[in-house]
């Protein structure tokens, strides 16, 4: 939640590929800046790709991805009102410190492909571990929210058809809340 976004007016660099290496880093500009300047929203994004080629009939793929967003209230939408013990207030900071959050994901991911004439097999994996954090929140409201998840994957392709199949697993996480103890309900 809250990593599925398209930012606009995003500054990106894609370096060109080296030995089957690519990288990217991504920022996107504060439009959504409050006028008082106490709530800022920046995104930060890097990646980093390795493909092997065609290694005799396998090809494979490695990649790291990090990703950063300065207030991006995403804990907000996780701490709805009723969910883990959070109140209203997770939308407001104390009165006299606004609230700022900081969310972050990592992803892992490796896959490799087979090819044989007409037929093709394909298997992969990704992991993600996910990071929300608010500070200035009031008692009651999510501090922290976080979890692990990840997908398993094969694809077998023959001729004109193809059979896919994922299997994905994510984490009930963790939380923690503002003048209580540690949650993961």
């Amino acid at each position: 939640r809250g990593f599925s976004i398209r930012a606009q007016n995003a500054v990106a660099y894609h370096a060109p590929t080296w030995n089957g290496l690519t990288a990217k880093v991504h920022y996107t500009v504060n439009e959504f800046k409050n006028a008082d300047g106490s709530q800022n929203p920046e995104l930060y994004s890097a990646a980093i790709n390795y493909d092997t080629g065609k290694l005799l009939p396998v090809g494979c793929s490695a990649f790291a991805a990090w990703e950063q967003h300065k207030d991006g209230f995403g804990l907000v939408t996780i701490g709805a009102v009723g969910r883990f013990g959070a109140t209203a207030a997770n939308t407001a900071g104390t009165s006299a410190t606004p609230l700022h959050t900081t969310d972050t994901g990592l992803r892992f991911g490796a896959g490799c492909e087979y090819k044989a004439d007409a037929l093709a097999v394909t298997v992969g994996g990704v992991y993600e571990m996910l990071s929300y954090e608010q500070s200035a929140a009031p008692t009651g409201a999510l501090t922290k929210y976080e979890r692990n998840a990840w997908q398993a994957g094969g694809k077998l392709r023959f001729g004109d058809h193809e059979v896919r199949a994922r299997y994905s697993v994510a984490d009930k996480g963790t939380a923690t809340i503002a003048g209580g103890a540690a949650s993961n309900t």
